[in-house]
């Protein structure tokens, strides 16, 4: 599983609760820069997640809807 991918599973799993950067750098096995780095890219993609002073955590109280659509390919074999 790519970083990324951790990250968004940790985020969405929290429920809109801030998770800290460490412990995502933790579960994914990478640095925290490396973290940060990801969080930007994400945000960039279009991803609603939101830094502050206790970590990362998804902004708003939806799902993902890029992740719906990954777990969907992946885990179903839905075509988008």
């Amino acid at each position: 599983m790519s970083t990324k991918e951790t990250m968004l599973r940790l985020l969405e799993a929290a429920g809109g609760k801030f998770i800290s950067g460490s412990g995502i750098a933790h579960s994914a096995g990478v640095s925290r820069k490396a973290v940060w780095e990801k969080a930007a890219a994400l945000r960039e993609a279009g991803f609603d997640i939101e830094a502050g002073g206790g970590g990362y955590r998804k902004a708003g109280g939806k799902i993902f809807p890029q992740l719906i659509k990954n777990y969907a390919k992946k885990d179903f074999g839905v075509k988008f």
